[in-house]
């Protein structure tokens, strides 16, 4: 090889490391980001079942008591349901 052809290989090798760091960040992001909404529905599941509660707590007779076991169920299948849309190994 002469030494055009060497320093064109490594200019190939350069441009195709950087377009792998590129896909490699992005990738980590859109993990980020989809953790970001899982941690920010349960979260808010959270509140809900709060208010939910205190509700009934200060109006008895207005409000039922949250039913915490189907607010487990709920919350396991959410998280398969997450995992399975979003190729998540748990």
């Amino acid at each position: 090889m002469n030494e055009t052809e060497v320093k064109e290989l490594i200019e190939y090798t350069q441009d195709l490391e950087g377009q792998v760091m590129e896909n490699t960040q992005s990738q980590q992001f859109s993990f980020e980001d989809k953790l970001t909404e899982l941690t920010r529905d349960i979260f808010n599941s959270i509140k809900d079942i709060e208010k939910q509660e205190l509700k009934h707590q200060r109006w008895r007779h207005d409000f039922h008591k949250p039913n915490y076991e189907q607010a487990i169920k709920n919350l396991k299948q959410y998280f398969l349901n997450f995992a399975k849309d979003n190729n998540f190994r748990l």
